[in-house]
């Protein structure tokens, strides 16, 4: 199989490999002295060809200065015409050849006779030759060429097995920037959240900061939770567990929802956010949810690599069968290298990390999503200063019959019914949180540490709902909501499952248990509202 010198994936497997530049190996050296032996010639070589040289990562024989240098330009290559078929390179006169002749390996070189065999490596790519030169003319044999055949197996060979020692190797490395990165996300959001619960406790906040101090609280909690989310979708989509709610969303209107959420990022830094497009909705088929999910993270990156008072562009458009989106920023760009790799897992680019920290697993997450929903999506730039170019394409779909048929991007679910409500959970302070929070919405609300104090709560009183943990000591919650389908006294409540377990075979089995409904931790008054509004109807008030 032919392939061109300047191939960006065959230079890209090369690179990879780590052999370019890099000091003599006996490894290697091993190769070059059995092919000298077998084949009785005074030079043997393993070449590794990129787009305008050869290097030698050994050479047994080869005269000065080019033993020294280790390469030579193609102007001296043979192996590059070997490199260029895809297949053994056999010169007997080089002299008389008119591939070769006027190469300068033969009157600089001395070389007359050559027998090359390709290297492939993994992906096919040939990444130079394992060759055999004379200084004389030769006829090679074909028991020749099956030697060097065998020989240049056995370094394919060599070269796998350091091909997955330097991918193991990178992410073995990768993992580990991925936990520095993690431990320094998680502890930036819980600074403030201690240090603020710290001066409530001690009664050193005054009237007029605690507002200001409430709001933080609520920004980290939710950086907390965005953050633990992204994780816990990476981990389904890999599992291919995630679940998409398809139906018409306009993208339009998703776009002007996701800026709203990063105006705080806008103001810090003083970047200017302008949406260009139709004001009329483009109408694609997506998990809305999911969508803004997207939307949000190009937008918070670009904040993110934007300098201070520096430019975020976003345009919406139609194009045939689909619905456009593309986020453009002037910030710090990407080099070509940095491009390749900016959807990669845990990948941060180099030029980035010095002034913003992460974990690299935005874009992943959003290429993944993307994908999911039959989509495209593709990063440009030109070049570090240059800024970027995010571009999503998405499958369009006609404009929904009624707007009952497209989602809302917000949600105003209430239940209005002051409802007797228990909580079962082990640990003090989500019992405390959650009593709170469906308190403020005007319900009664009875709260148990255990199994055993819930059913004596229950003896006491039935309950309209109840919203159980899940990981307890002693009885867990399925065995709890197993236990209150088969008691004639609450077996029509309805039951919520509240647990920090967000895998989809923890929602599946809180079902099987007999819970109506499954919510992750943390729990928000909104998730409560929208809960207590989905049951509503199979409560009664007291």
């Amino acid at each position: 199989m032919r392939q061109s010198l300047d191939d960006a994936g065959r230079l890209a497997s090369l690179q990879a490999l780590g052999l370019l530049d890099s000091e003599p190996d006996p490894i290697y050296d091993r190769f070059t002295r059995l092919v000298a032996k077998l084949l009785d010639v005074p030079v043997a070589l393993v070449s590794l060809v990129d787009d305008h040289r050869q290097f030698f990562k050994s050479c047994i024989g080869l005269p000065p200065p080019w033993d020294a240098e280790r390469q030579t330009p193609l102007s001296h290559s043979f192996c590059q015409h070997c490199v260029n078929r895809g297949e053994p390179l056999i010169i007997v006169d080089a002299t008389n050849d008119p591939l070769v002749r006027n190469n300068l390996a033969v009157s600089e070189l001395g070389v007359r006779a050559y027998l090359g065999i390709p290297i492939f490596v993994e992906g096919g790519y040939c990444v130079g030759s394992l060759c055999a030169i004379d200084t004389e003319p030769r006829d090679w044999t074909e028991a020749d060429v099956e030697s060097l055949t065998d020989v240049c197996r056995s370094l394919e060979t060599e070269l796998r097995l350091l091909q997955q020692l330097n991918d193991a190797t990178e992410v073995s490395r990768r993992k580990s920037v991925f936990m520095a990165e993690l431990s320094h996300e998680l502890r930036n959001p819980m600074t403030p959240v201690l240090g603020i619960a710290q001066l409530l406790a001690n009664g050193q906040v005054g009237e007029n900061e605690q507002q200001e101090m409430y709001n933080v609280l609520l920004q980290q909690s939710r950086q907390l939770t965005r953050l633990v989310d992204e994780l816990l979708d990476l981990s389904r989509i890999e599992r291919g567990k995630i679940k998409l709610s398809r139906g018409p969303c306009d993208l339009v209107s998703i776009v002007r929802h996701s800026a709203e959420t990063i105006q705080d990022s806008l103001k810090t830094k003083s970047l200017s956010l302008t949406v260009l497009g139709d004001e009329r909705p483009c109408w694609v088929y997506a998990d809305q949810s999911r969508l803004i999910q997207v939307v949000t993270n190009l937008l918070t990156n670009a904040c993110r690599y934007t300098q201070k008072h520096g430019n975020i562009q976003v345009e919406v458009f139609s194009a045939s069968d689909q619905g456009c989106l593309v986020v453009s920023d002037d910030g710090i760009g990407l080099s070509e290298q940095e491009l390749k790799r900016v959807f990669d897992l845990f990948h941060q680019a180099p030029s980035a990390r010095s002034r913003q920290r992460g974990l690299g697993i935005g874009l992943s997450l959003v290429r993944r999503l993307v994908e999911l929903h039959d989509g495209q999506i593709a990063m440009a730039s030109q070049g570090r200063g240059s800024g970027c170019r995010a571009t999503v394409r998405l499958p369009s779909t006609g404009e929904p019959i009624s707007l009952s048929q497209a989602d809302s991007v917000e949600s105003g679910q209430t239940c209005d019914l002051p409802l007797d409500i228990l909580v079962v959970d082990d640990q003090s302070a989500n019992r405390y949180v959650l009593r709170c929070l469906l308190e403020a919405e005007g319900h009664r609300v009875r709260a148990a540490s255990s199994v055993k104090e819930a059913w004596d709560e229950i003896s006491r009183r039935a309950p309209s709902v109840i919203f159980s943990d899940i990981q307890m000591p002693e009885i867990d919650g399925h065995e709890f909501a197993r236990q209150v389908r088969a008691d004639d006294r609450v077996a029509s409540v309805p039951l919520v499952a509240v647990t920090g377990e967000a895998l989809s075979s923890e929602a599946e089995a809180a079902k099987a248990a007999g819970f109506d409904m499954h919510l992750n931790k943390p729990v928000s008054a909104e998730k409560l509202r929208g809960a207590l509004s989905d049951v509503k109807s199979e409560v009664q008030a007291d």
